[in-house]
């Protein structure tokens, strides 16, 4: 299973990401700024998308 994390915080985005590729069959890309989130979205194959809501300069 492939998931893309967008958050900026990067601790809660390093704690996620750690938690979710402890799991044999997951690998996480995380991104931190919400237009690369949003670039990543329409080029990339992900099975879950995980989006902080409240992103700067991004809604």
């Amino acid at each position: 299973m492939r998931v893309l994390l967008i958050d900026d915080n990067k601790d809660i985005a390093d704690m996620v990401s750690l938690c979710l590729e402890s799991q044999e069959d997951i690998t996480c890309d995380v991104i931190s700024d919400g237009k690369e989130g949003l670039k990543s979205i329409k080029e990339g194959n992900f099975d879950v998308i995980l989006l902080d809501l409240a992103l700067p300069d991004f809604s």
